[in-house]
């Protein structure tokens, strides 16, 4: 169970970071009473919109910081058109929504995923050459041993 708040943020620091874990680990995996389960990029805007009265604001933005907007080896199409996986986050301060990301050929997973792209990366003109449309249901890969050639 969840231990019970007292007075404010008078949880123990464990305590407040678990808290955080759990919920993330609950609101994105499948239940018995909700059997979809939510986007992780949904789960994290709320932990941040409820930073500071659900969430221990401080414990919340390092949480935010570690995962980014998309975690690593979720699955995104590109308003390129392209679909790319998350292959780790942009460190830079404003660029969680900006992750690298290893574009997933065409013909493929069999084929060569090409140079990590990083989507903070902008035109002439300071547009973002690509942008993150949407997280894909499907995951466009068969398993662990294909999850594991788009994450080197």
């Amino acid at each position: 169970g969840y231990p019970q708040k007292r007075n404010g943020w008078d949880l123990r620091p464990f305590s407040r970071i678990v808290t955080v874990a759990a919920f993330y680990d609950a609101m994105t995996s499948p239940r018995v009473y909700r059997p979809v389960p939510l986007k992780p990029d949904k789960v994290l805007r709320f932990i941040l919109l409820h930073s500071g009265s659900i969430f221990d604001p401080f414990l919340a933005k390092v949480f935010i910081q570690t995962m980014g907007f998309y975690p690593v080896g979720t699955v995104v199409e590109l308003d390129t058109g392209e679909k790319g996986i998350v292959i780790r986050q942009n460190r830079r301060a404003g660029l969680l929504r900006r992750p690298i990301v290893r574009v997933i050929p065409d013909e493929g997973i069999s084929g060569d995923g090409g140079a990590p792209v990083d989507l903070s990366v902008r035109r002439d003109d300071l547009t973002y050459e690509r942008s993150v449309v949407r997280i894909l249901e499907e995951t466009g890969y068969t398993g662990q041993k294909d999850a594991n050639f788009l994450l080197q």
